[in-house]
């Protein structure tokens, strides 16, 4: 007999990628905790997350109403960057499927709804064959959510010769979509039409997860009153240019005397290479010199990192334009729905989509033109700042909206 909770509407996220502070795993759970359909116990949110999952991560959400659960053994993303055959992934597949199988037999006998808010191709193979497996076993009456982040055309493809990544993602994703019941949604304009094509399904939008509807209340009526740059925030990733902090801090800090302007860079190291471990030597003795250069090294509480974007008021993105060239950032999104003027580095993904936004942003090729340009508009703060996010945009709106909200919306429909 299929039950259900009374007057409550229940999901589970199976998320293996869950295990430390960093990155967007518990970026996403901090963002839904603070969501009013969660206080207000409209939607209840289980989590099954890694073995591994970390006691700071445990104790965080310990006391809010979502339950996270320890669960998976698999490395999530053990093979992501892997360019082995399609046959060499079967075991780490199987797998998978076995452990995403053993949680829907926890819920044989109720309506919930399953939210998979990050899959890469394998996993979506392997979450295809375990709901296989649990329709032709039971009569369950379970939605699955999925949302497509990674792009089956990857800018790697022409870098590194990856001929078959896109024959790896169309065989997971493929097999994924053909199940009744499974419904996919993307976040961004570009990956939405790339899956569409590939798929031939229609893909609906959702949310990135990243604002909530408080966030965006308080964005609302925030007066910025000092220029705060951001110069980097997330995981220290080579890829995102962690690795050239030193020498763009170092120029910026020799150039621009305002006193009153910070430096901000945010990040988190989350294993022990010793560049990654020098760069962050060298960034803390600086701050220590140059009080208007503020370093944030851990992991950010929804709260905290809604403190720091408050109070931002320029972005600046070195990123690889090879590694970014058809792969999102939430970062950029970040940017954008705080109102910040943006400073791009490099030209690829984000480039696009700034001016997608409707971002006030700039393209600048060398720490010269940054100079000039963060000079002129400091200068210039606060008489000038000019947005042109005020008209309207349907694609802006839809990607700051709450994601609790939505996935209330669609746990209501039928």
């Amino acid at each position: 007999m299929i039950i259900s909770t009374k007057n409550i509407d229940e999901v589970v996220i199976l998320d293996p990628g869950l295990r430390e502070f960093g990155g967007h795993h518990p970026g996403i759970i901090e963002g839904l905790q603070s969501s009013p359909v969660i206080r207000d116990n409209k939607l209840s949110i289980s989590v099954y997350a890694s073995k591994d999952c970390s006691a700071k991560v445990l104790n965080r959400f310990s006391n809010s109403n979502i339950k996270i659960t320890p669960n998976f053994e698999t490395d999530f993303y053990l093979n992501f960057y892997s360019q082995a055959k399609l046959s060499t992934f079967n075991v780490y597949v199987h797998y998978l499927a076995k452990e995403y199988l053993q949680v829907f037999h926890l819920y044989k006998e109720r309506i919930v709804t399953f939210f998979y808010h990050t899959l890469n191709w394998e996993h979506a193979y392997a979450l295809s064959l375990a709901i296989n497996l649990m329709q032709k076993q039971y009569d369950v009456d379970h939605k699955h959510l999925v949302c497509l982040m990674f792009n089956p055309s990857s800018s790697l493809v022409q870098e590194k010769g990856l001929p078959d990544r896109y024959f790896k993602f169309n065989t997971g994703f493929k097999a994924l979509s053909k199940i009744p019941k499974v419904e996919l949604f993307s976040a961004e304009q570009e990956l939405t039409e790339n899956y569409r094509v590939m798929l031939g399904n229609i893909i609906n939008l959702h949310p990135c997860g990243l604002i909530t509807q408080q966030h965006r209340q308080d964005i609302a009526v925030y007066k910025k009153e000092h220029c705060s740059i951001l110069l980097y925030l997330g995981d220290a990733k080579e890829n995102k240019g962690f690795l050239k902090l030193p020498g763009l801090v170092k120029k910026l800090a020799e150039t621009i005397f305002t006193i009153d302007v910070k430096f901000i860079i945010q990040y988190t190291i989350t294993n022990s290479k010793t560049d990654l471990a020098e760069v962050d030597r060298i960034l803390k003795q600086w701050s220590v010199k140059d009080n208007r250069i503020e370093i944030q090294d851990c992991f950010l509480t929804d709260q905290e990192m809604h403190s720091l974007w408050l109070r931002t008021t320029h972005t600046v993105f070195n990123y690889n334009e090879i590694v970014y060239g058809q792969q999102s950032s939430g970062v950029l999104w970040q940017a954008a729905a705080y109102k910040t003027t943006i400073y791009l580095m490099t030209n690829s993904w984000l480039n696009r989509e700034a001016e997608r936004l409707g971002c006030t942003y700039s393209y600048v090729e060398t720490v010269e033109q940054l100079q000039v340009e963060l000079q002129h508009s400091i200068a210039n703060f606060p008489q000038k700042q000019e947005y042109s996010v005020h008209k309207k945009n349907e694609y802006r709106d839809n990607l700051f909206s709450d994601l609790a909200l939505w996935l209330h919306k669609q746990v209501k429909f039928k």
